[in-house]
């Protein structure tokens, strides 16, 4: 098969977007139209985290650090925080985040996923019918909906098709264009995607550019064009790093206070691998999500469904000769669905030993993203062969055959009285019952409900495909419809039963500066109403403006100082009892007086006041960033209490001034800034050029 890129109207693709974009609104339509909200770790760790960067912003102060989180965080170096995110900016100018704008990020990332795979299914036809196949398929997949709690898994698939299309463009052509806009979208992958990807995807890219070297290998001999080729590939790399500078830069910062910043142990690295018995999903994702399932695989990780017309089409195109595409299509596949088993293949094994930063993440689950890109692409490649009779469609009417007796034997070993009891109960419009209802079916009610209503897909599907002329309009539907029925109707895994309103109201009740009052008080005093609302947003400190204390420490880069801290029971009640900041003599005992403590973001001042030497105590988490003045003179500061800092002070009255200062970050910014105005300056000079007649 040939690669088609053949030029499309403007208008057409236009419409198609216009499509996607509604297929995004009404696919997840719990979140669009703000009837649910998402959950777990995107309520208690992305939401508070993105807060305090947007009311840093709105407050006119770049989110470094942030002392209401954790007792002090460095936000720029957390890879998963969005400090760097450049739509967390974008919207952080305009407002402080709530639960809407966090929806309105998610959506946007995955309308971006399904514009990404309508380009990258060029590889496989220029069909625009075929391509919404795809992108649809991608936008509303298992994986999708599997991992609504972790929005830097979201971003992740709305970058990794745009990264592979225009690499691939760029390895077809060399072209300086292609190079570059490559290198943006692998820096939006490193700051707002999640960490693991940008490490896999490396492995990847560096496979295809492994293929494509032996595929031109006539060509690289030619003097000229390795120049051009290898000019263009280093213009890649400085792009990416220009852009990514204050980002790879806060990320390293980091890695001496954080926990896994040596790395994951093998045992982590193999938590939550997809099981086996979870592909089941492939055909009917409905009971992955019952609570009566049993599996190792956390319900995140195991959803797996794309639709039944494009497993169909799938198998259907490897009836076809294999070219270079599908070859290295199918090893993707095939290497990242051993990968994704975790401890059940030596594949994931032999990764963590041999491959460089292969031992820092977990989740192998995750991995069936790439799993599912082949076979979306591929399916693309099955429905153009279909159109063009390029293989008998007695081939696919037997794929569909096998299938369908496979759903029908699954829908009658899994019947169970329960299924006659299903709308029994039905529920009101309270968003609470219908999650419950939703909840409440079992594994066995789940199966045979799902096989049974796919067995009627599969018949829909084989009376399309015999038809004389195949219409790609009306495959598109049926797949739609499948993608309907098994995943947008019953978003489970994706949202909570709670309401936008209820999490929005909370978050805008709390106050925007920061409550001098409370500076006297103890931290434990501080943290009376931090559990207050957390089923619904989570720790209250993280937005009221208290700088407060809990054992909690949902964060995948806690800071090792603080794990150690809280492991110990007589510092950690020690310090509860204390205010943010107290003074202490040589035996460790209270004294002297703390004024006009000022906290904000990046910098704490304060005033002392004693009669004897003393040491000034701040519970905010050490950090060789932090600078320290005492009337105007800098002082040392030291490691005190296991995570936090301290300086001494002289008999008197005295003004103290911590600042946050990540000197090399800002040099990092500034090779940002230059990165970007070379950018702007290089598309002027080309748009310039092309107009020349």
């Amino acid at each position: 098969m040939q690669l088609q890129f053949s030029k499309k109207s403007r208008w057409q693709n236009k419409w198609c977007y216009l499509f996607l974009l509604g297929v995004c609104f009404i696919g997840f339509w719990p979140i669009a139209f703000g009837i649910f909200s998402v959950k777990n770790d995107a309520i208690q760790y992305f939401l508070p985290f993105r807060y305090n960067i947007s009311s840093a912003i709105q407050d006119g102060s770049l989110p470094l650090w942030s002392p209401f989180i954790y007792l002090g965080y460095p936000l720029h170096g957390d890879m998963q925080s969005g400090a760097w995110n450049p739509f967390v900016w974008i919207i952080s100018l305009f407002a402080r985040y709530d639960l809407t704008l966090f929806h309105i990020e998610y959506l946007l990332y995955i309308f971006l996923s399904g514009v990404g795979m309508f380009q990258l299914s060029r590889l496989m036809t220029d069909k625009p019918g075929i391509k919404l196949l795809a992108a649809t398929a991608y936008m509303l997949s298992g994986y999708m909906f599997g991992s609504g709690q972790f929005i830097n898994w979201i971003a992740s698939a709305a970058f990794i098709p745009f990264i592979i299309h225009y690499y691939y463009q760029f390895l077809s052509s060399g072209k300086r264009s292609s190079a570059i806009i490559t290198a943006i979208f692998c820096w939006l992958l490193l700051v707002c995607g999640y960490p693991a990807d940008v490490i896999y995807l490396f492995y990847i890219l560096l496979a295809m550019l492994l293929a494509g070297a032996w595929h031109k290998r006539k060509e690289l001999r030619n003097r000229a064009y390795w120049k051009m080729f290898a000019g263009n590939y280093l213009l890649l790399i400085l792009v990416f790093l220009g852009l990514s500078a204050p980002a790879l830069i806060s990320y390293v910062e980091l890695l001496p206070y954080y926990t896994r910043g040596t790395g994951a142990s093998y045992t982590e690295s193999i938590q939550n691998a997809y099981e086996l018995k979870n592909a089941v999903s492939f055909l009917n994702p409905w009971p992955a999500w019952s609570e009566d399932f049993n599996s190792i695989t956390d319900p995140t990780g195991r959803n797996i469904f794309a639709g039944i017309c494009v497993v169909c089409l799938f198998i259907f195109s490897l009836f076809y000769r294999w070219d270079k595409v599908t070859k290295f299509l199918l090893a993707l596949l095939l290497f990242s669905f051993l990968f994704s088993l975790g401890d059940g293949f030596l594949v994931r094994k032999a990764a963590y030993y041999l491959l460089p930063g292969m031992n820092s993440f977990r989740h192998p689950s995750h991995f069936r993203l790439y799993v599912l890109l082949p076979i979306i692409l591929l399916s693309c490649r099955g429905l153009y062969y279909i159109t063009t009779r390029a293989l008998p469609v007695r081939y696919f009417n037997l794929i569909c055959f096998t299938f369908l007796a496979i759903c029908l034997v699954m829908a009658i070993s899994s019947y169970s009285p329960l299924v006659a009891r299903i709308f029994t109960h039905l529920p009101g419009f309270n968003g609470t019952q219908l999650k419950q209802w939703l909840s409440s079916f079992s594994k066995g009610t789940l199966l045979f409900s799902g096989f049974a209503i796919q067995s009627i897909f599969l018949l829909l599907l084989i009376f399309l495909i015999k038809r004389k002329k195949v219409s790609i309009k009306a495959i598109l539907f049926l797949h739609l419809a499948n993608l309907f029925v098994f995943q947008v109707l019953f978003p489970v895994n994706f949202v909570s039963k709670t309401n936008p309103a209820v999490i929005n109201k909370i978050i805008h009740a709390a106050p925007v500066n920061y409550d001098t009052n409370t500076s006297g008080q103890s931290l434990l005093d501080n943290s009376q109403d931090a559990f207050q609302y957390f089923e619904n947003v989570g720790l209250y400190y993280f937005y009221n403006k208290k700088i407060g204390i809990s054992k909690i420490s949902n964060s995948p880069s806690f800071l090792s100082g603080m794990n150690e801290f809280l492991e110990n029971d007589s510092v950690y009640n020690y310090v509860a009892q204390k205010p943010v900041a107290y003074l202490s003599d040589s035996i460790n005992l209270s004294t002297g007086k703390i004024n006009n403590i000022t906290i904000d973001w990046n910098r704490i001042d304060l005033e002392t006041e004693s009669g004897i030497k003393v040491n000034l105590h701040l519970t905010q988490n050490y950090h060789h960033n932090w600078m320290a003045k005492v009337d105007g003179k800098p002082v040392t500061i030291s490691k005190a209490n296991i995570a936090f800092m301290s300086l001494p002070l002289e008999p008197g009255r005295h003004s103290v001034r911590f600042t946050y200062k990540p000197q090399p970050v800002y040099s990092g910014m500034i090779i940002f800034c230059i990165t970007i105005v070379c950018l702007i300056l290089s598309l002027f000079f080309y748009t310039s050029i092309k107009k020349q007649p």
